[in-house]
């Protein structure tokens, strides 16, 4: 979560270049940033199975909140955290919840060694959760023994448990504000804590280095580095936070990470992006939906999305249980909650979308569920739409009744802080396909509006995208501070 500007590495030329990723699953996500003449999707071209490797936070849970209703429908697949509590029952009291959803959790420990200098002085101007207050880093005058220290409390921490976690090593390293060093002192950093892990769990998954940004550069120094001194990660691991940075880079930047340790024989389990998503970008549901496309394209190990400063510039939604921002601060789903709802009912075979620079989505077919969706969104530069063409049907038969197939639509405006009590039905009809293609024209949507279209066979009830949640209990909460 750097707060800094960062400079862009990569160029508007070098991001036209990239093939746009989209995908479509038992839902599709798509966003749209330049006039449309005609959307085409091939429900034919299956891509492999929906992962919703996508769908992860970071923070903002506690062992009692937000509500189950509010948590469940997103089907959570990391929760990245500390295990110092902020706020009564988070962090590490939120790891048994966490783990009876069926998430893996990941503890970043660099946040336990910032916190052994809670209370002091600030050492520097740049803040940041308490990292400006640390004036011992691992390694100064080649000694490690304070974060031997953490190492080992943390490990029996977790072991008291008796969960089974991930371990990243640092926050954003590259990054002056959380740590003051130079590069060379991290990576000796690094290797000191695998090695101390391992001899206390060889089988420990170990994450890093999680910089701030892709760096080419400074990921294949890490690895080779890595190599070198036999302590490579078992995940490799970088942020998309940047907000010059577009989603659709994504995908290109995993494989260029792939070919490399490919080329140096260095194996890894996968890739995570440990934090997506822009201050910015926080409360679009089309830009939302851009990132899932993208990082459910590039195949990653996993992903999790960040946590900003929410609606007044004040107030961290990392340190509150609002799913990152995805709920208000009285625990309200944002219209963001509904494209992460959209994303976890994927189902089946993930299909690719291919029209359009600026055109994302994730969705499948799934032969079991006999349903199709595709969840449309919508960017802050507004085109003219035009509309959708699907085919493939002969790979779908089951959603066919004489050429008639049944058509739900739903909006997803943007609420931005505000809270959506649920999608907006705009259609729900029977519409013909005729020679393998369905065509479908929508009125224009508002900029970063979001639109999910299911197909059903005509006499098959449906679920509405707003159907399987109830109404959560609501109460006159207020917020609680987090501790720096």
């Amino acid at each position: 979560m750097c707060v800094c500007q960062k400079t862009v590495r990569s160029t508007l030329a070098e991001e036209m270049k990239i093939k746009p990723y989209v995908l479509l699953c038992a839902t599709t996500v798509l966003s749209s940033a330049v006039a449309l003449a005609e959307l085409t999707i091939d429900l034919g071209q299956a891509i492999g199975p929906v992962t919703h490797k996508a769908s992860g936070l970071l923070w903002s849970v506690t062992k009692d909140e937000p509500a189950d209703e509010l948590i469940k429908p997103l089907k959570i697949q990391k929760y990245r955290t500390r295990l110092t509590p902020w706020i009564k029952g988070s962090g590490i009291d939120s790891f048994q919840r966490m783990d009876d959803l069926g998430t893996t959790i990941q503890v970043c420990l660099s946040g336990e060694y910032a916190l052994h200098f809670k209370g002091r002085k600030a050492s520097r101007k740049t803040k940041g959760f308490g990292y400006h207050k640390v004036d011992v880093w691992p390694g100064d005058n080649g000694d490690f023994s304070l974060w031997d220290r953490v190492i080992v409390e943390s490990f029996e921490k977790v072991r008291a448990t008796g969960l089974t976690v991930e371990w990243d090593v640092w926050e954003e390293p590259n990054w002056h504000g959380w740590w003051a060093r130079d590069r060379k002192q991290f990576f000796d950093t690094y290797a000191y804590f695998h090695r101390r892990l391992r001899k206390l769990d060889p089988d420990a998954v170990i994450v890093g280095p999680s910089i701030n940004e892709f760096d080419q550069e400074y990921l294949e120094a890490f690895l080779l580095f890595a190599k070198e001194n036999d302590v490579l990660p078992d995940i490799l691991s970088w942020h998309e936070i940047i907000e010059q940075h577009r989603p659709i880079i994504i995908p290109r930047w995993v494989q260029t990470m792939e070919a490399f340790m490919k080329n140096n024989g260095i194996q890894v389990q996968g890739i995570d992006i440990g934090e997506f998503c822009s201050p910015k970008r926080q409360t679009s549901p089309g830009l939302n939906a851009m990132y899932l496309a993208n990082l459910e394209a590039a195949r990653v190990n996993g992903a999790c999305r960040a946590c900003w400063r929410d609606h007044d510039g004040k107030l961290f939604n990392g340190w509150q249980p609002m799913l990152g921002g995805l709920l208000t601060p009285d625990q309200r789903p944002r219209s963001t909650w509904w494209v992460f709802k959209a994303y976890a009912d994927l189902s089946g075979a993930a299909i690719p979308v291919m029209k359009g620079k600026w055109i994302h989505g994730i969705g499948g077919a799934s032969k079991e569920d006999e349903t199709v969706q595709i969840l449309i969104g919508k960017n802050e530069y507004p085109p003219k739409d035009r509309g959708v063409v699907i085919t493939g049907f002969k790979e779908t038969p089951y959603l066919l009744q004489q050429g008639t197939v049944r058509v739900i639509a739903e909006r997803i405006p943007n609420s931005g802080w505000q809270e959506l009590r649920s999608p907006e039905t705009i259609m729900d009809a029977t519409r013909l396909v005729n020679e393998d293609k369905l065509s479908l024209e929508f009125p224009e949507q508002a900029a970063h509006d979001a639109l999910v279209i299911t197909l059903v066979h005509p006499n098959r009830k449906a679920n509405h995208l707003l159907d399987p949640i109830a109404e959560p209990a609501r109460d006159a909460r207020g917020s609680s501070k987090g501790s720096e």
